[in-house]
């Protein structure tokens, strides 16, 4: 029991050591292999890391470019399900515009949109 506790410690240290020089301003690169080295120095996770050093790094490495990548995909979803809302509630607005019988030039005065958009978003519509 106190093997898995202090290797569980061993490992929330070597976790901390890599986000405190990532927190300092450190490159990815840079962060991970002085906590590495850190480690190894304290006698923290030595075992693993002096036999399997390599793969360590290139792990988390791995580990962290992934969560940066799935908060860029996250973001990119976020933008564009919140531009196709704004453009579905434009293509609303111009649709009871027009059943109220207003032309393209009112309308992009009305919504405050150029008249382009507004001419192609009645084309759409009208093809529909």
């Amino acid at each position: 029991m106190t093997e898995k506790c202090r290797r569980l410690w061993e490992y929330s240290e070597f976790v901390a050591e890599v986000n405190g020089n990532l927190d300092s301003g450190m490159p990815l690169k840079t962060a991970v292999a002085k906590a590495i080295d850190t480690c190894i120095r304290k006698d923290i996770l030595t075992d693993i890391l002096r036999k399997n050093q390599l793969e360590v790094f290139a792990m988390l490495l791995t580990e962290y470019d992934e969560k940066k990548h799935m908060k860029l995909l996250y973001r990119q979803g976020y933008e564009k399900g919140e531009l196709a809302g704004r453009q579905e509630l434009l293509e609303t607005q111009v649709r009871k515009k027009l059943q109220r019988g207003k032309d393209a030039v009112s309308i992009a005065d009305d919504l405050e949109t150029e008249i382009d958009i507004i001419e192609k978003i009645i084309r759409t519509i009208q093809t529909s």
